[in-house]
């Protein structure tokens, strides 16, 4: 492993048990308050982001952290990484297409949720059909999911306060068609992102 972005501070985004099996000596590139939780577990290399940030995790290698849209946008972030002329993003909430869609655009891979979580009414992660809209504006090239099956959360909130709807598989179904590819990648399989071909 040659690097880690932790996006988050939440059980799901930054969980102790992961994180202990990684050498310490690993970089780590990280939200404020998931940066300080690595610093305690002993990673003796921990960069702290917040959104408009930018890192170089290797050579020729850029990170551009962004804010996430509402209500996430103190407490997360999103990225871009570039290198050898390649584009990859991942959000793992909602994505403020109006103030950071610019950011997002022609990527060569988009990781995204596509099951949508409300707490009382308030959206917390994009619908499944916002995300859609998302992809037509923003025309990735491949498209992952994130976030699989939120209901299986740690915790009584995600149990018992938060509504869940739709899922991995319905999702893909309904890219066919679509100018982007859906990848339904699975623990422990990999995927390489390559830049355009100019031929």
């Amino acid at each position: 492993m040659d690097a880690v972005v932790l996006t988050g501070p939440f059980a799901d985004h930054c969980d102790p048990d992961t994180l202990s099996v990684l050498p310490r000596s690993v970089p780590i590139f990280a939200q404020g308050v998931a940066a300080k939780r690595a610093e305690k577990l002993g990673f003796t290399s921990v960069t702290a982001m917040r959104g408009g940030d930018e890192a170089t995790p290797f050579p020729g290698t850029k990170l551009h952290a962004i804010q996430p849209g509402f209500p996430y946008r103190h407490n997360s972030i999103g990225f871009v990484l570039e290198g050898d002329g390649a584009r990859a993003g991942f959000e793992t909430h909602v994505i403020d297409l109006k103030r950071h869609g610019p950011k997002f655009e022609g990527l060569d891979l988009l990781v995204v949720p596509v099951q949508g979580v409300w707490l009382m009414g308030v959206p917390f992660v994009m619908a499944p059909e916002r995300v859609r809209g998302i992809l037509d504006v923003l025309k990735p090239k491949q498209v992952v999911a994130t976030g699989n099956d939120p209901g299986k959360g740690h915790g009584v909130l995600s149990s018992a306060m938060l509504f869940y709807r739709g899922s991995v598989s319905g999702f893909g179904a309904s890219m066919a068609g679509s100018a982007s590819r859906f990848v339904d990648l699975v623990a422990g399989q990999t995927l390489e992102v390559s830049a355009p071909s100019t031929s």
